[in-house]
């Protein structure tokens, strides 16, 4: 067992979430992308229905409804990417409320560290697909919106080019409305009076009801309503509620008896909801969005009990490969898109949809984590470094490898998770509204995260980095799919 003072410092899996994540969201889309291929030759009006409903009969991949279930279920990856992103950046706002930590994330280094680690690789991935694939006779205010984070909000051709960017404009909108919602909430819980925990969930769930609202609202036809930005609000509230868990009941849960069980119970039901979910809801639609948010929030919180009780995660979740992938999942993750673009053709001379799948994916995969290891190298972690005030090249962190173990919750602190913002003990009782503030520990600017969430990840954080979120702990996003994410 882990001492109870470190178990939740880092997600000892989070790494491994986004490695495994990304390669399953290159699985669905490399589905997504043959079906649509076989549909070329067809009728223009059925390929257009198809892909705003998001309809594209997976089981005709392999003749059977299951497969092709199974397959469609991958988009739950993108809505884990959501959830643990909010897990992540929420837990420091969190534990500064509740007495857990010294104060909450300064807004600047906040922002910082938000900007530098998605807006120079975005719009890097836009600059590439623009000269790749052209405009596509989009206006330039198009063009903008998709730099400005605001894709789905138009109908513009080039938006075809660069779909999975859907993610970062839900991703940032998060990002905004997170130290909004943690500043109401901290207000509200210094003047609550006995319930005060409880009346600071009202910002979150005031959140939750406009985003539930308003979801369908503006949108363009082109984007359904499970791509909505404001909907997509709602995705990041499981990852939020567990965070809230996290910090005020944690080490409680810990002991709780039934809680390994209870932990891998909760994955088992996530991913048979996910699988469920295409005979539950229609394709593209908020009901589909809200399936699997639950799918996602089920699974995240099935890994994050899991290592409160003090246990190491799963061994699948520590192999070397999936964790090297995980901290380049939002390069891949953004990648991904053009990759499947220029490979579309692959495997078309197959006599079935199902073998053209097959060779497609044996070439997306290597091909999206090549791209994306290159991004990750010239684009992502030096910006990154540099929002954290390092040298972008050859920044104070450390530069894990392949062959190198991550940094848990087991290890001996490296420098940056020795800068991390110092936790109380998990579980330990906050302090009462108006009572003196906790001892002054050093401040910590998170620097613990790493690559990736779709983000959208959304998007980000190698390792996971609880206390210290801020720097990079997102979808592929932030990952992941970072948007991330993905």
């Amino acid at each position: 067992m882990l001492p109870p003072m470190r178990r939740m410092r880092y997600l000892e899996a989070g790494d491994a979430i986004r490695g495994w994540g990304v390669l399953l969201v290159v699985i669905g889309h490399s589905g997504t992308t043959a079906l649509l291929y076989s549909l070329l030759n067809g009728d223009p009006a059925e390929l257009l229905r198809r892909q705003q409903t998001q309809d594209l009969g997976f089981e005709r991949l392999f003749d059977s409804r299951q497969a092709g279930a199974a397959i469609l279920a991958t988009q739950l990856v993108v809505f884990l990417f959501f959830a643990l992103s909010a897990y992540l950046l929420a837990r420091p706002f969190i534990a500064a409320m509740f007495g857990e930590a010294k104060q909450a994330p300064k807004l600047r280094t906040y922002a910082r560290h938000r900007l530098g680690r998605v807006v120079p690789l975005f719009w890097t991935v836009i600059l590439i697909t623009i000269v790749l694939f052209g405009t596509d006779g989009s206006r330039t205010i198009d063009i903008a919106a998709v730099f400005l984070f605001s894709q789905t909000w138009t109908a513009a051709p080039f938006n075809q080019n660069i779909l999975q960017a859907w993610t970062m404009n839900v991703e940032m909108a998060f990002y905004i409305a997170l130290p909004i919602i943690a500043a109401a909430s901290a207000w509200i819980y210094l003047r609550g009076g006995r319930f005060a925990g409880w009346y600071a969930l009202l910002p979150m769930t005031a959140l939750a009801v406009f985003a539930w609202i308003f979801a369908n609202t503006w949108l363009p036809t082109t984007t359904v309503p499970s791509q909505s930005v404001i909907g997509g609000l709602l995705t990041f509230i499981p990852g939020i509620l567990i965070a809230v868990a996290d910090v005020r009941w944690g080490d409680r849960l810990g002991r709780w008896r039934p809680a390994p069980l209870a932990a891998a119970g909760l994955v088992v039901f996530g991913v048979l909801l996910a699988f469920k979910q295409s005979s539950l809801a229609e394709g593209g639609s908020v009901g589909e969005r809200n399936i699997i948010t639950i799918a996602a929030g089920a699974m995240l919180a099935g890994f994050v009990l899991w290592q409160l009780t003090g246990r190491k995660t799963w061994p699948f979740m520590m192999w070397r490969f999936p964790r090297w992938v995980g901290e380049r999942s939002f390069s891949i993750y953004l990648m991904h898109g053009i990759a499947l673009f220029q490979l579309q053709s692959v495997g078309s001379d197959q006599d079935t949809v199902g073998k053209q799948f097959l060779v497609l994916v044996l070439a997306a995969i290597p091909v999206s984590i090549f791209y994306g290891a290159i991004l990750y190298a010239l684009v992502e972690q030096p910006s990154t470094r540099l929002a954290r005030g390092e040298r972008p090249l050859f920044g104070g962190g450390p530069v894990r490898r392949i062959g190198s173990r991550a940094p848990t919750v087991g290890t001996t602190p490296t420098p940056a998770m020795a800068g991390a913002v110092p936790l109380a003990p998990t579980g330990s009782a906050p302090p009462a509204p108006g009572a003196p503030p906790a001892p002054d520990v050093p401040d910590g600017d998170g620097r613990a995260g790493g690559a990736g969430s779709v983000g959208a990840q959304g998007t980000d954080g190698a390792a996971g980095g609880v206390a210290g979120g801020i720097a990079g702990a997102d979808a592929p996003g932030d990952r992941t799919p970072a948007g991330t994410d993905r």
